[in-house]
């Protein structure tokens, strides 16, 4: 996974696919999103860039995008962002959005999916046990 600064972050959304997730050192959360984006990265093959960047060292590109927690993972096509989450999801999600980027792009398909998948987590949660 590319690590990105605020100087080398516009030059990345030129490549066409662009999966980024903002992080920091002290997020609990991020080397989990992390490890699941690098075994991601691993079955694809250079077919979609992977990068993180730094929230706190780079400010330039939080604010560009709103990113204004962590962890948040942004999809781009083409230097336009498409799909972007907060938080930690299963890594079945992460697989889908980039399946979806690299093989069929559909927005509309793709936000009904994660529209359901969503729905799903929250009926599971907000369930009387």
């Amino acid at each position: 996974m590319q690590e990105l600064t605020d100087n080398s972050f516009e030059e990345a959304l030129r490549h066409g696919k662009l999966l980024l997730m903002f992080y920091t050192d002290w997020c609990p959360m991020c080397p989990l999103i992390t490890d699941m984006l690098n075994d991601l990265e691993r079955k694809e093959g250079g077919k979609f860039i992977f990068a993180r960047i730094n929230h706190d060292d780079n400010p330039r590109a939080a604010d560009t995008y709103g990113a204004f927690g962590v962890p948040i993972v942004i999809a781009f096509i083409e230097g336009t962002p498409i799909y972007g989450c907060a938080g930690i999801l299963i890594p079945e999600v992460y697989r889908m959005i980039v399946e979806e980027l690299l093989y069929s792009f559909n927005e509309k398909a793709l936000k009904e999916k994660l529209e359901r998948i969503e729905a799903f987590i929250d009926s599971c949660i907000n369930k009387d046990l």
